[in-house]
């Protein structure tokens, strides 16, 4: 898998800036930079680009509200999207499919030049259209967002001349048991990145505030190499499961559950039995779904137990005490390789929209486990 810095629009220059040769391929297709009135520009290191290069390049529509100061962009045939907020404050605004865009302080905000051009900061609006792009040679590469589980790539103003290579290469006969083969640092490296796209996407999206992402990757680390399992791709799992601990779906931040351990999709009762585990250890909140944890470490070792239950018939380690309550329902050793868990760990473990079989979309290499090595590990490992 190629690994990119996913930076939109990035153009090199030099502080004397006159002007620059670029090529720009949307989804394969060339797209010509020649027309447009104004050049990219660095102020205080950030990368700064025609609002409208932007959107027609990549098939949006662009309108100025001249009454409220503010630049439409769409991308919607739907009627709803001509009915725009009104902006009270009368300062320039960037309204994307009806929805203001709010540019952090760190990112830029976008301004009209000297000769009434409006610019935008790139790190924004590439976060806010959800574009995977890279740069090398002097040309720009962006591909549109086609998968219904597309993750939002967040962008930087440093530039790689070229795609880095895999430390270590992966295969889907990966294992669960064995050694880490992400690294500490790559794992930090790769949580840092997205971190930044999910403070600006969250509150959109959602209309509810960023969760502060959990120190965890030592404890994945550390207790996966205790039972002999590979912490890094537990964590990845544990992302892909969260949505990057944002916790989208029904278990809360609160229950320290990152693997989705009990959420069966009906809210417990309350009464649920705890298989041998210490009611110290966690509980069933009634309402809630999924097991609460009574700490985040718990839920780590929680998470790295149940998958031992899956690649293994062996007993747990010697002194290790049971803390997952499903432990005792997994057929043991049913999922040896991280492919193995689509259809076990996750149901049905594929997208039934694409595939008409769980078989179909494994020998397409298109399920739940298959996807924590595409999707995440491979991603990692080009840092």
């Amino acid at each position: 898998m190629k690994h990119f810095r996913y930076l939109l629009l990035i153009f090199i220059f030099s502080i004397a800036l006159n002007s620059f040769s670029i090529n720009l391929v949307v989804n394969d297709k060339n797209i010509s930079t020649d027309g447009y009135q104004a050049l990219p520009e660095i102020i205080n290191d950030r990368t700064y680009v025609p609002l409208r290069f932007v959107s027609d390049a990549l098939g949006y529509n662009v309108n100025w509200d001249g009454d409220n100061k503010q630049v439409l962009i769409s991308n919607s045939t739907d009627p709803m999207s001509s009915i725009q907020p009104e902006n009270l404050e009368k300062n320039l605004r960037i309204v994307l499919n009806g929805k203001p865009m709010f540019f952090p302080a760190d990112y830029g905000q976008p301004f009209i030049n000297i000769n009434n051009i409006t610019m935008v900061p790139v790190r924004g609006v590439s976060e806010a259209m959800k574009f995977q792009v890279s740069f090398a040679n002097n040309t720009v590469y962006i591909k549109g967002n086609t998968e219904p589980d597309y993750q939002i790539i967040p962008v930087t103003n440093v530039q790689e001349e070229e795609t880095p290579k895999q430390k270590d290469p992966y295969s889907f006969d990966l294992t669960i048991f064995g050694e880490a083969i992400a690294t500490r640092e790559q794992l930090i490296s790769y949580t840092r990145d997205r971190e930044r796209a999910f403070r600006v996407s969250i509150p959109e999206m959602y209309n509810r505030p960023y969760i502060e992402i959990p120190d965890l990757i030592d404890y994945y680390l550390e207790i996966g190499k205790e039972y002999g399992i590979r912490g890094d791709i537990a964590y990845l799992q544990a992302i892909k499961e969260t949505n990057f601990f944002q916790f989208t779906g029904l278990v809360q931040p609160h229950q320290n559950n990152y693997s989705g351990i009990w959420a069966t999709g009906a809210a417990l009762t309350g009464n649920e039995p705890f298989n041998g585990v210490s009611p110290e250890k966690m509980k069933f909140e009634p309402g809630v779904h999924g097991v609460t944890f009574a700490s985040p470490r718990i839920g780590v070792e929680a998470q790295i137990q149940h998958l031992y239950a899956y690649a293994t018939t062996a007993p747990l380690p010697e002194g290790k005490e049971l803390l997952s309550p499903r432990f005792i329902y997994v057929n043991r050793g049913c999922a040896p390789r991280w492919v193995d868990l689509g259809g076990k760990w996750a149901y049905p473990g594929y997208s039934p929209s694409s595939f008409s079989s769980l078989q179909e979309a494994f020998n397409a290499g298109k399920t739940y486990g298959h996807s924590i090595l595409e999707d995440y590990l491979a991603k990692v490992l080009a840092y």
